[in-house]
């Protein structure tokens, strides 16, 4: 795999809070006088992305000094980019065809920091090859490695860190596998030099779950025996249901236990990230939940132990219009889960509402901390990626949405302060007419390679 030619536009941005339009395109006007600010929690925020054009940020990480690598939608095409502390925002070429996810890890590779490890797939003509890329500070790529599996389409969503020395580091990624149009779940053990040499490579395809993906991975990395457990969606074509379960693998990546958390083509429930703490695992997500005489999402959290037993899953339900998760973080002995809340689309204008929601939960129970809104009462927010350092959540994911229907929305970098113990949600969003229902999200960032 090769990655060249990458470009790099600097935009500066101005005093909190104007909009930041791409390319350095300074708004004299706010598009919308209410900005995405209607919680005091947003420290501070970037807006990506032209008029009329899609933008979105898929996935972001952020290193110790508060830098922020990101991945998603500028205008229409695919992009990279890193955000500094100093509100510089540099955008490069993409790296791979697909990106999954970025995760920062103190792997060195000949560098004294950490690097952003991007997983995803490259695509040449119909063939789709799962993708690993390790980019620096300066948006360089320092090692990239292309997964090859003869007749199969392959892809990696996610990936850890399980061991790093000077001379090598050792990875686990998790992601899907298609032949013949079925969907496998993929595994991938992976070792590379500290010049980026591959030293071994293990992929294992599951074929004994067809119709299933793995989304998240996570491990015990603080107990004796290795483990690891992975988020998985399940499709059904028949009942066009999406299934959320827990695997549990070992140290061979071969599959100990399933636990889902709702019976097989029963509902609609999908698992997103999933983290470890203290003998159990994690998860938050989305369901389909009946507010009345409507059906409306709702979050998911849930809590597995490492023996594959269902500790507890609740939907959480924070307004009487949509809410829902779609990452999770462990930090300070707390589940953070970030989505959108109040979210709705009114059926005769197709006009979006809803706001970025953080709910916080203790743990190991799950019993509710605080829920936090942010975003603008005119038009539609949500968030789709955090990372927690410091007390901040670091947060992608699209704002400015306001027709259903029409690519005008804009990418979202906000930073939020989650050390507020208060509940601070904005007013529900109220509006004329029965709303669309919308079981699936608008903005799916796990779809299968196609």
């Amino acid at each position: 795999m090769e990655v060249s030619g990458l470009m790099s536009i600097r935009i500066r941005t101005l005093a909190f809070p104007f909009l930041l339009l791409a390319f350095g395109c300074e708004s004299d006007d706010p598009i919308q006088p209410n900005l995405p600010n209607a919680s005091a929690s947003v420290l501070t925020q970037h807006i990506l992305g032209s008029d009329e054009r899609a933008s979105v940020v898929y996935n972001v990480a952020a290193d110790a000094s508060g830098q922020v690598y990101f991945e998603g939608v500028l205008d229409d095409g695919a992009t990279f980019g890193i955000a500094n502390p100093g509100g510089i925002v540099d955008f490069y070429a993409a790296p791979m065809t697909g990106v999954r996810e970025i995760r920062l890890f103190a792997v060195t590779f000949g560098l004294a920091s950490e690097v952003a490890m991007v997983v995803g797939y490259m695509r040449d003509g119909d063939l789709v090859d799962a993708a690993i890329a390790g980019i620096d500070a300066t948006g360089a790529a320092v090692v990239e490695r292309r997964l090859h599996s003869d007749g199969y389409d392959t892809w990696i969503n996610d990936i850890v860190v399980v061991s790093t020395t000077p001379a090598e580091s050792r990875f686990v990624a998790a992601g899907g596998a298609r032949k013949d149009d079925v969907i496998y779940p993929l595994t991938v053990d992976l070792t590379l030099a500290s010049d980026g040499r591959l030293l071994e490579e293990t992929v294992r395809i599951i074929a004994d779950d067809p119709g299933s993906s793995l989304w998240w991975i996570t491990w015990n990395e603080n107990a004796g025996a290795e483990m690891y457990f992975a988020s998985v969606g399940h499709y059904d074509a028949t009942t066009e249901l999406l299934d959320g379960e827990v695997y549990g693998l070992d140290d061979t990546l071969g599959v100990v236990w399933r636990q889902p958390l709702a019976p097989r083509n029963t509902e609609w429930l999908t698992t997103y990230s999933i983290s470890y703490a203290d003998g159990s695992a994690y998860v938050v997500g989305t369901a389909s939940i009946q507010k009345g005489d409507r059906y409306r999402r709702a979050g998911i959290v849930a809590s597995v132990t490492e023996a594959g037993r269902l500790n507890w899953c609740r939907k959480v339900s924070v307004s009487d219009e949509s809410d829902g998760y779609f990452n999770g973080a462990i930090a300070g002995g707390a589940l953070f889960a970030a989505g959108e809340y109040s979210s709705v689309t009114q059926r005769s204008t197709k006009h979006s509402f809803g706001y970025g929601l953080i709910s916080k939960f203790g743990l190991p129970s799950g019993e509710v901390i605080y829920h936090k809104s942010f975003g603008g009462e005119r038009y539609s927010s949500r968030v789709l990626s955090m990372q927690i350092r410091d007390g901040t959540a670091y947060c992608g994911g699209y704002t400015r949405l306001f027709l259903e229907g029409f690519p005008w929305y804009s990418g979202w970098l906000v930073n939020v302060n989650i050390g507020e113990p208060a509940m601070s949600l904005a007013p529900a969003i109220r509006v004329i007419g029965a709303p669309v229902a919308s079981p699936r999200p608008r903005v799916e960032q796990r779809e299968v390679p196609r």
